[in-house]
C-alpha cells in the first residue's frame, strides 16, 4: 500500500480530475443516519457546497481516500546495439570498429488503475516513510538516446 499526499494536494487545489463535478450533486455510495439511527442509502440529499467545501474541507482530510495499491511493473532500461560490419569500417581507413546503439530508460510503468498520484517506487524516504509519496520529491525521467561509437 501506498499513501500519496500529492492526492491530497491535488484535492485541495481542485486539479484532481476526481473533483471536476462542482455542480450540486448526490455523493456517489453515500449513506445518511435517519431519526432511528439506521442507515439510509442516499438518493436525495446533496452534498454542501461541492464547488469547494466538499473537496476542502472533508474529501481531502479523509486520508484512506489517498491510499491505493502499492505494486507496480516497469519496464526501466532497453538497451540495443549493433556493431556495424568490418568491412564497412575498415573502408574508411581511419577506424577499426564502430557500433550504433539506442537507449530508453523508464520506458513504461504500470501501477493498479487506483494509483492515479505517482509512481510507488518513488517514496519519501528511504527509512519508515517507505509507502508515503508526497510533493517533495520528483517523479522518475523518462530518457531516450542514442550512442555511436569508433575504435581507431
Amino acid at each position: 500500500m501506498i499513501y500519496s499526499d500529492l492526492g491530497r494536494q491535488m484535492t485541495f487545489t481542485g486539479s484532481g480530475s476526481w473533483t471536476e463535478n462542482r455542480t450540486d450533486h448526490i455523493f456517489p455510495n453515500s449513506y445518511y443516519l435517519d431519526a432511528s439511527g439506521a442507515e439510509v442509502a442516499n438518493t436525495t440529499v446533496k452534498v454542501r457546497e461541492p464547488e469547494y467545501a466538499l473537496w476542502v474541507n472533508n474529501y481531502r482530510l479523509i486520508a484512506e481516500n489517498f491510499v491505493t495499491p502499492g505494486w507496480f511493473i516497469k519496464l526501466r532500461d532497453v538497451n540495443l546495439s549493433y556493431a556495424l560490419p568490418a568491412e564497412w569500417v575498415k573502408k574508411s581507413k581511419i577506424f577499426s570498429a564502430a557500433n550504433v546503439a539506442v537507449y530508453g530508460r523508464n520506458l513504461l510503468t504500470i501501477v493498479d488503475k487506483a494509483n492515479m498520484y505517482t509512481d510507488p517506487e518513488f517514496s519519501y524516504t528511504s527509512g519508515n516513510g517507505l509507502g508515503i509519496s508526497n510533493t517533495l520529491q520528483t517523479p522518475p525521467v523518462r530518457q531516450f538516446g542514442f550512442n555511436v561509437n569508433f575504435v581507431f
